[in-house]
């Protein structure tokens, strides 16, 4: 693994600052993803995912038909004894999962998809344990 894939999911990553309509909670892990992504979290954590598309001119696609898959399974909001909450705008579509390990093992994968977008990005989840830390010095 170089230091481009370290940093690119790191880079994605950010923590909410704010609560409001389909955004992701506060102070709750959260990713963009825009493609195909590994992602090495710890499933005891909450989490949230948040999904977007792009038009083949770079823009966000709108769209309202969005669905979540673990495998075969189409995820509803409040499964998984209410650890799934499902919610949207018209070109985000976001899940936030509670419990992780309720929903996902290292090496399950979630799909974000939308048929009008006829695009899909699949989440995997790796093994935490796994991430390495890179410290670089800071001079002031």
């Amino acid at each position: 693994m170089n230091m481009i894939d370290l940093l690119v999911p790191l880079m994605v990553t950010f923590l909410s600052v704010g609560f409001t309509v389909a955004q992701c909670p506060p102070d709750v892990v959260s990713f963009f993803i825009l493609n195909d992504r590994t992602i090495h979290v710890p499933l005891t954590e909450p989490l949230c995912l948040q999904c977007r598309f792009f038009t083949n001119e770079g823009n966000f696609f709108t769209f309202s038909d969005g669905v979540w898959r673990k495998g075969s399974t189409v995820l509803n909001d409040r499964d998984f004894n209410g650890n799934v909450n499902l919610s949207s705008t018209s070109d985000t579509m976001r899940m936030t999962l509670e419990y992780p390990d309720d929903l996902v093992n290292v090496g399950d994968t979630i799909t974000c998809s939308s048929s009008t977008a006829g695009q899909q990005s699949r989440i995997t989840f790796g093994n935490y344990g796994e991430l390495s830390i890179i410290a670089l010095p800071i001079c002031l």
